[in-house]
């Protein structure tokens, strides 16, 4: 009598290397980090006012249950706002 011996595919706990998408993820958290983002100095105040397109994608491996590292491209389009001081001399911009 032959016996067959059939290997059944898991992932424990994801042991092994697992990718998910995490695009909603990264749009979610660039918008949360630029919009308000304000740039000042002496010169001139520049805020961040709205993100408004982020297209790409985003991905994050993990390996025994760990987060190994995240791969995310896009490419953003914003709208901000510049306030420049009365001193301020625009020569060479």
């Amino acid at each position: 009598m032959k016996n067959n011996f059939y290997f059944l595919a898991t992932n424990p706990n994801n042991w092994h290397w697992k990718e998910k998408n995490a695009t909603q993820w990264s749009k979610d958290k660039l918008n949360e980090l630029l919009v308000g983002l304000k740039v000042e100095n002496e010169q001139f105040i520049c805020e961040i006012k709205e993100l408004k397109k982020c297209e790409g994608e985003a991905s994050a491996n993990n390996r025994k249950a760990k987060l190994v590292f995240l791969v995310s491209e896009n490419k953003i389009s914003i709208n901000f706002q510049i306030f420049f001081f009365s001193k301020f001399s625009m020569n060479g911009i």
